[in-house]
């Protein structure tokens, strides 16, 4: 069977809003909403949160994820790429786990109304086309 790692990468100082994923919207905490549909989707065989703030890694231990990695400070200032984080947060995952995924997604956090469906369809989609990677947008309104 193949294994899916799902990312949700974090960082502390956001460059637009200040701990923005920290901010509750409709009584949720943003990052709670990609957190219970990663959840939700049990699609992945590890959910990994990566992050430079202590605070967002205290907030988000109430839900079951798998691991928890501080990210280092080199790796979470607004000039590198979030690539590099989702590597990291892989890598870091890799060595915990003792074992290697053939699937790798990052969810991002400012996508509060992906629903579950999205995330599996997604998936769907890309197995069925052969895909060696998937990005998924919507259309502006």
């Amino acid at each position: 069977m193949k294994k899916k790692i799902c990312t949700i990468c974090m960082r502390g100082n956001s460059q637009g809003i200040k701990n923005k994923n920290l901010i509750k919207i409709n009584n949720k905490y943003l990052m709670e909403y990609t957190i219970l549909d990663a959840i939700k989707s049990k699609l992945f065989n590890k959910i990994v949160l990566s992050s430079d703030s202590k605070k967002i890694i205290n907030t988000a231990k109430k839900y079951k994820i798998d691991y928890f990695i501080k990210r280092p400070l080199k790796l979470a200032n607004k000039s590198i790429s979030k690539h590099k984080a989702i590597i990291h947060a892989v890598k870091q995952s890799e060595k915990k786990f003792n074992e290697k995924y053939d699937y790798v997604f990052d969810l991002d956090i400012c996508s509060p109304l992906r629903a579950v469906s999205d995330i599996k369809n997604s998936f769907k989609k890309m197995i069925k086309k052969k895909s060696p990677n998937l990005i998924t947008v919507c259309r502006s309104k």
